[in-house]
């Protein structure tokens, strides 16, 4: 007892300290909370609550130190009086601190009527649920409060009840921790209850039937089917009444889920799961039960989402193969997929009919698979009885417009003898054959001329930076080749072709008549190694006459290239009316060249004089 009071006064006397200081506002907070952390934390909400209560200013202080110490876990209980303080404080402030301090203290010190109003105004679902069901027990309340609020927008909402739910279903407390052994039974079964609620307790005269369940399924049908497929897994719904009871509650989906007032897309939804649980064994469906999911999945319309489309022919094959349509006309089953555009239904009832020959048209009319055709392809190109080159070559301008690079490999790897035959089949679409050619014309395959020449022609039509590089392949016919480039004037490609076929002088006229001077240089490089020395030298004055050649030539770079070809009496000449420093360099270089020569050539004559004295010796 003396102890008790010993530490209560140094409580007061410590903190009157602080409080009187002159700086404390500016520089002991930290300190004083330092102290009281390490040292007093038991006696925040009784003592120190009496010291501080008078002051505004301390008391905003006061309220952080309990705030981060109920954060941290360090203190769970408070005195009722400072706890109704603190969330009279927390509510003008900041609603979602004060919601994370309610579901992290003692629920007893709370002013329950004060608190769930507040929350309730605030919308602090979390909260009040959390208060609501672990100081009354009530677990049905948070359904039947909020259910008329929700909409297909308040996802705080929906999302809260959602999984709350599910919480409650699998035996788990909410938002965190576990319901007490002793409760879980009854509290999954007044939730299940509610959701099968046929009609509210305060029920209007026009209220539709499973009001909770039909909220919830509104909201957000996938997910809150989601709930019930977890759910699912529980005990509760296991063994003979078990399976009654998914039964039960299956037929209620049914009823909810109908159009007009749920789409297309829920309706498949719903119709996926049930079939799930039908495939799975998890529901011993009735005739009623099947061909109402039957009638969905086949009956739906045509703005399904890719996702639903795709979940829907699952479900519809999973029905196929799990002997659940037996009942159903395979053909019937057939033409209805082929209108409903589900390509990999249509492919399952060509396996179970053996009609190979047709299977790989539904890859190409499925625009979400049709890339997946070539692994088809692939897999099955040796299996005789699918018919995978009658497919391909039927197929063929499909598969191109799909993949060219695909298809191209498909026939160099399997194909490369048709690869004519194919071409001819693209003839008519200049756009494909020209994809097509493309990825096989620098391959190994063999092309005729015609072909090769074809693909020059679109290629100077699309791609005309490219023609110059292949026409130096030489995989056309010269005189073709000519034809083709001189009507799309690709003027570099034509003055090539007519070096091939030895006419350097035309190919060197074209191309200064274009004013084409870098490559009409290298026209007369090439044709010094083929021609005589007349032809070259006349080859070289040509260039060197031209107008513009100085303007994208260097003359000292001319002249050095013409000089072997060229006398330099001519040069000289042409070059009279040039800069002479341009020059100059270049003929003080050829004339000493020119005295070097000299001397080498007196050097060989007086070595040859003397070998022809010894030999006379």
């Amino acid at each position: 007892m003396l102890s008790k009071i010993l530490t209560r006064s140094l409580v007061y006397v410590t903190v009157g300290a602080f409080l009187k200081m002159d700086t404390f506002r500016t520089t002991n907070f930290s300190l004083l909370s330092d102290y009281l952390h390490l040292l007093f934390r038991d006696l925040l909400c009784n003592d120190l609550w009496d010291a501080v209560a008078l002051d505004q200013y301390t008391l905003e202080w006061y309220y952080t130190l309990l705030i981060d110490h109920i954060s941290d876990g360090s203190l769970y209980f408070l005195n009722p009086s400072v706890a109704q303080a603190l969330v009279t404080y927390l509510h003008q402030k900041s609603p979602t601190l004060l919601e994370n301090v309610l579901l992290s203290i003692d629920l007893s010190c709370l002013d329950l009527h004060q608190v769930l109003g507040i929350c309730r105004k605030n919308k602090l679902y979390d909260s009040w649920i959390h208060i609501t069901t672990k100081t009354m027990g009530d677990y049905v309340s948070p359904l039947t409060e909020f259910i008329g609020e929700l909409t297909p927008d308040n996802h705080k909402l929906g999302n809260t009840l959602l999984v709350y739910v599910s919480a409650c279903l699998s035996g788990l407390g909410y938002p965190h921790g576990k319901i007490p052994d002793r409760d879980v039974q009854r509290i999954k079964h007044d939730v299940l209850r509610c959701l099968e609620t046929v009609h509210t307790v305060h029920a209007v005269e026009n209220e539709q039937n499973f009001p909770y369940l039909r909220a919830l399924l509104k909201y957000n049908t996938r997910e809150c089917l989601n709930v019930v497929e977890i759910a699912f897994r529980e005990v509760e719904f296991s063994g003979e009444m078990g399976l009654l009871q998914r039964q039960r509650l299956v037929q209620i989906l049914l009823q909810i889920v109908t159009p007009p007032e749920f789409s297309d897309s829920e309706v498949i939804i719903l119709a996926c799961f049930i079939s799930r649980l039908i495939t799975s064994a998890n529901l011993s469906a009735d005739e009623e039960i099947l061909n109402t999911v039957v009638q969905s999945l086949t009956n739906a319309g045509d703005k399904l989402s890719l996702r639903d489309h795709s979940e829907r022919e699952q479900a519809w094959i999973d029905l196929l193969n799990g002997q659940k349509m037996g009942h159903l006309d395979l053909d019937a089953q057939l033409q209805t997929a082929l209108d409903a555009k589900c390509y990999k239904v249509v492919e399952c009832i060509y396996e179970k009919q053996g009609k190979f020959a047709n299977i790989l048209e539904c890859y190409l009319n499925d625009k979400v698979r049709h890339v997946e055709v070539f692994s088809y392809i692939r897999k099955y190109i040796s299996d005789e009885e699918r018919c995978i080159r009658q497919q391909f070559m039927a197929n063929f301008k499909t598969l191109v417009d799909v993949d060219s690079k695909r298809t191209a490999d498909v026939v160099i790897e399997n194909y490369s003898k048709l690869a004519e035959q194919l071409c001819c089949i693209l003839e008519t679409d200049s756009e494909l054959l020209y994809k097509f050619l493309s990825q096989i014309i620098y391959t190994d395959v063999k092309l005729s001329p015609k072909t090769t020449e074809e693909y020059l022609r679109l290629l100077c039509m699309k791609n005309p930076s490219a023609v110059y590089s292949y026409v130096k392949l030489n995989l056309c016919r010269v005189e073709e080749a000519l034809k083709i480039t001189q009507k799309y004037q690709m003027h570099s490609s034509v003055a090539w072709l007519l070096e091939q076929s030895g006419d350097f002088e035309q190919a060197l006229n074209l191309l200064l008549r274009h004013n084409m001077i870098d490559s009409a240089l290298e026209v007369c490089i090439r044709g010094s190694e083929h021609l005589d020395a007349k032809e070259t030298q006349k080859l070289w004055l040509e260039l060197l006459k031209h107008p513009t050649v100085v303007e994208n030539i260097s003359m000292r770079e001319l002249l050095h290239s013409a000089a072997p070809h060229v006398p330099p009496a001519q040069l000289l000449e042409l070059v009279t009316d040039a800069n002479l420093g341009d020059i100059k360099v270049l003929v003080e270089g050829m004339l000493s060249d020119c005295e070097h020569d000299i001397q080498l050539l007196n050097s060989t004559f007086k070595i040859l004089s003397c070998d022809l004295h010894h030999g006379k010796l």
